[in-house]
């Protein structure tokens, strides 16, 4: 017994034995969960870099729908539809827009035309086209382009906006910098140990959430790019560029088909499990070390650790600092999880700082059946409710909201894309109404269900009054085009039409819609339309208003004369948009003109007939004179020429002197006769340079031919020095005769008859003549009526004679005039304009 007792093997190997027994079976069956448990972790770590990955693109394309959304906003402005470029620039800068961010406003063939920064297309010429732009030209819709290679880096969100007719009138963009990326990242949660990196297309790095500054603008591993390919997400292993081999997971951007990867090195992927068998290999070894120790031993020392595990987190919550134990493992884990729990607080002050700033935005939250769980400083300024007063409250019931189309359709579209734009108006506190652009977005559980829908208002109130007097002053305006029969129009720079009311049109021989947009060049004759863009060109260059008479042609022929006045166009500026004018049909009126001048004249011809006829009596005596006398002169030299014996040399000398006498009769009387011709005549003579007295004498030996008024005393007081005039004599002998009838019948009867004719040098460039009497003068009843039509006091007068004599002194640039004479009667005076010596040098030398 004692021989087999002390043959036994010492109870502590049996303890030792079974203790392995137990122990080996325990390590397999544990390390094989260790194995487990690593291959978990490894899932979880790689699920987790997905969900990064995934998030980041979201929340990167929800930004891009943001851009968008203030894109297409600017797009509607008016002022970008009437060219207002300098307002539309005011109202680009007045948008909320990234830090560092600028709005370009380029053609559709991408030259810049403003922009928020007037130093931007200096500094950034190198954006001018893009494939962004190329792209939103063929499409028509929104697009993002890839990293620019500008200082600092940046990259756009091109939106393009469409002349009424469909075709792309402008390239509005976002110039956004990449450093807003990084931003991106910063806010949104990247798994420790893992690095978040975002590239555009061509997988250059925009953005990166360490070390930016190394890695931002160079290429993604050109291994990575070839795996990612065009896979909407997915997961990969690839060396780096140093050669360190790394694994990544990757999600596509929607909306700008960027790649957001969320990386780290494969050492620290494959960190768990390295750990687990470490772990498993010094817990054997304690293990089988503890094995020859007493089981109670080993079992202490096993839930010893166990034990400070469970307090650390208290301790790590509670002082904020890992506290040193006299385990190792124990300490790492601590540490992991102070440096957790410090994380956990710098992201969540992160957090409240954002939402400080997300405070004074105009944004409230509320779940899904309406009722406000967030609202904000800024909802607080838009509408006057305090957050105490609308926390809890049916947020469109509080505003008394009015929607666009019922709100059973809108949140079927929230439910349906998770987003919904538009525009409401919501009532204020003090009951006043305001009008918002409104962004909602929806968030979504875990499940899919809707959780809480966030709704972001901008407003716009003055914009849509603004936009509402726009309208009604474009329909004013519309309604005076409209309404108006004479042409009214306006064109651009360039000479094409941007205005034009259907009058203007039926002059052109067109129609409105086909004139907009085209030069006068393309709708009328290449003459006329080569006149009228000369004074189109007059006015821009000047900048003056011009008023011309303008003769067209009609399609059918019909010739027209508009009187046109055209005047610069201008913007608020001041720049010059081109001219503006309005026409008016004047062709009756020159017609009837026309008509008038011919009336006038023939009138002019019926007055100096009938002042013909007063005169008759005496030309018929004064004609009887020199025939009589040649008469007797040829009957006396044929006495002389048949006496019987034939005359002599003496009696053939006196014949002779009676037949040159008689001849001298004839053509005096012919002369009196040629002078009553040419007063008579209606000829149409030109005005030509003559001699005021030669004229006054001519007309003086007009009326008075044959027996002069008796007892009339004539006397002329002629000018040495009256300067010649330009004048049409036949027509100012007719006024002086006039002058001069008037005043010798208004004397008959008067004890004193004495007729004054004169003329007289009025400075350097006038001259007046005057013809005074001694009549008993101008009757009251004919003050301010003396030179009207028809007025007269003679039985038998017709009253044309002074209205037709101040039509013709009038004609002559001069004037008429008829005031009481001093001592008693009348004088008439008219001044004519005289031609000055220069004048009529110039005018001979081109006549020469």
């Amino acid at each position: 017994m004692m021989k087999a007792a002390s043959s036994g093997r010492p109870l502590a190997w049996h303890l030792g034995v079974l203790c392995a027994a137990l122990l080996v079976p325990m390590l397999v069956l544990g390390g094989f969960h260790l194995f487990r448990m690593a291959a978990v972790e490894r899932a979880q770590h790689q699920g987790t870099a997905r969900e990064a990955a995934r998030q980041m693109a979201i929340a990167f394309d929800r930004g891009l729908t943001t851009y968008q959304a203030m894109l297409g906003v600017l797009a509607t402005s008016d002022y970008l539809r009437s060219g207002n470029l300098a307002a539309f620039r005011q109202r680009a800068l007045a948008v909320p827009r990234p830090e560092g961010a600028d709005i370009v406003l380029r053609d559709a063939s991408g030259h810049i035309l403003t922009a928020t920064d007037r130093d931007w297309s200096a500094r950034n010429a190198a954006i001018l086209v893009t494939k962004a732009d190329q792209a939103a030209v063929a499409t028509g819709r929104p697009q993002i382009s890839d990293v620019l290679a500008t200082t600092p880096p940046r990259f756009l969100v091109v939106a393009p906006v469409f002349y009424p007719d469909g075709e792309i009138e402008y390239l509005l963009s976002l110039a956004v910098p990449t450093a807003v990326l990084g931003s991106l990242l910063r806010r949104e949660e990247v798994p420790m140990g893992m690095v978040a990196s975002l590239a555009d297309r061509h997988g250059i790095i925009a953005a990166r959430s360490a070390e930016a500054a190394r890695y931002i603008g160079l290429p993604l591993p050109a291994r990575m790019l070839e795996d990612i390919g065009d896979r909407e997400a997915g997961w990969l292993r690839v060396p780096s560029d140093d050669g360190e081999p790394v694994v990544a997971a990757y999600a596509h951007s929607a909306i700008a088909g960027w790649t957001a990867v969320v990386s780290l090195p494969e050492a620290s992927f494959a960190a768990p499990l390295r750990r687990s068998i470490y772990f498993t290999t010094a817990f054997g070894l304690l293990l089988g070390a503890l094995a020859a120790v007493l089981a109670h031993r080993f079992a202490r020392r096993i839930a010893r650790p166990i034990e400070a595990l469970a307090g650390v987190a208290e301790l790590v919550a509670a002082h904020g600092e890992p506290l040193a134990t006299p385990v190792r493992e124990v300490n790492a884990v601590a540490r992991v999880l102070a440096a957790a729990q410090a994380e956990r607080r710098r992201r969540a002050a992160e957090r409240e700082a954002l939402l400080m700033t997300l405070d004074q935005a105009q944004v409230l939250v509320r779940d899904p059946g309406g009722t406000i769980t967030v609202w904000t400083a800024g909802m607080e300024r838009l509408l006057g409710w305090t957050r105490a007063q609308a926390i809890g409250r049916t947020c469109h019931a509080l505003m008394s909201t009015e929607f666009p189309c019922p709100l059973i359709e809108i949140e079927a579209e929230l439910v349906r894309f998770g987003e919904w734009h538009g525009t409401l108006r919501h009532r204020r506190a003090d009951g006043t109404q305001v009008t918002v652009a409104s962004q909602w977005a929806l968030r979504r559980g875990g499940d899919g269900e809707p959780l809480e829908v966030a709704e972001a208002c901008n407003d716009i109130t003055a914009l849509r009054e603004t936009e509402a007097a726009l309208r009604r002053n474009r329909d004013l305006l519309s309604s005076v085009l409209e309404g108006s029969a004479d042409p009214i129009f306006a064109k651009d720079s360039d000479g094409r039409y941007a205005i034009l009311n259907a009058a203007a049109a039926e002059v052109l021989g067109t129609t409105t819609a086909v004139a907009l947009g085209r030069r006068i060049g393309d709708l009328v004759a290449p003459d006329l339309a080569a006149q009228i863009e000369a004074a189109d060109s007059e006015v821009i260059a000047s900048g003056a208003v011009r008023i011309a008479e303008e003769e067209i042609t009609l399609c059918g022929g019909r010739r027209r004369v508009l009187l046109t006045t055209k005047a610069p166009w201008r913007d608020a500026s001041g720049a010059m948009l081109g001219l503006v004018g309005v026409s008016r049909d004047i062709t009756a009126r020159r017609v009837t003109e026309a008509r008038l001048r011919e009336t006038q004249a023939e009138l002019f011809r019926v007055a100096r007939i009938n002042a013909m006829g007063a005169m008759a009596t005496a030309m018929a005596h004064e004609l009887n004179q020199p025939l009589t006398a040649a008469a007797n002169f040829a009957a006396t030299a044929g006495l002389l020429l048949t006496r019987h014996p034939p005359p002599g040399p003496p009696q053939l000398e006196a014949a002779r002197e009676l037949i040159v006498e008689s001849a001298e009769e004839v053509v005096r009387a012919g002369r009196i006769l040629q002078r009553l011709r040419e007063f008579v005549s209606r000829g149409d003579t030109e005005k030509q340079h003559a001699d005021i007295n030669t004229i006054v004498e001519k007309a003086i030996s007009l009326v008075l031919t044959g027996a002069p008024e008796p007892g009339v005393a004539l006397q002329l007081d002629l000018a040495r020095d009256a300067p010649p005039v330009l004048a049409d004599a036949v027509q100012l002998q007719q006024v002086i005769v006039n002058l001069v009838r008037n005043a010798t019948e208004a004397m008959r009867g008067e004890a004193r008859q004495e007729l004054v004719v004169a003329t007289l040098r009025r400075g350097a460039d006038a001259v007046e003549v005057s013809v005074a009497d001694t009549g008993p003068g101008l009757p009251a009843a004919l003050e301010g009526h003396l030179f009207e039509p028809f007025m007269t006091t003679k039985q038998d007068g017709m009253g044309v004679g002074l209205a037709i004599s101040r039509s013709i002194v009038e004609g002559h640039g001069g004037r008429l005039e008829a005031a009481a004479r001093p001592g008693g009667g009348t004088v008439f005076r008219f001044v004519l304009p005289a031609v000055s010596l220069r004048q009529d040098r110039e005018e001979q030398a081109n006549a020469g």
